[in-house]
């Protein structure tokens, strides 16, 4: 198992939720966008990318540390 920073210390949610999470709405965003909407789908990739930078996977450009 990986260690990994977290940078944001106040957060009690595990790196781990966040990881699941981001992979379950990266895989709802492919369906939903390809089922549903396409607008529903990029808000679900968005919301995705966002869970990923919360976990600290990625770093966003416009993120404050």
């Amino acid at each position: 198992m990986p260690s990994i920073s977290n940078q944001n210390h106040g957060s009690s949610i595990p790196w781990l939720i966040y990881f699941f999470g981001s992979i379950g709405l990266f895989i709802f965003a492919i369906i939903s966008f390809i089922v549903i909407s396409k607008v529903l789908g990029v808000v679900a990739l968005i919301a995705g990318i966002f869970f990923l930078s919360k976990a600290g996977f990625i770093s966003l450009p416009f993120r404050r540390n």
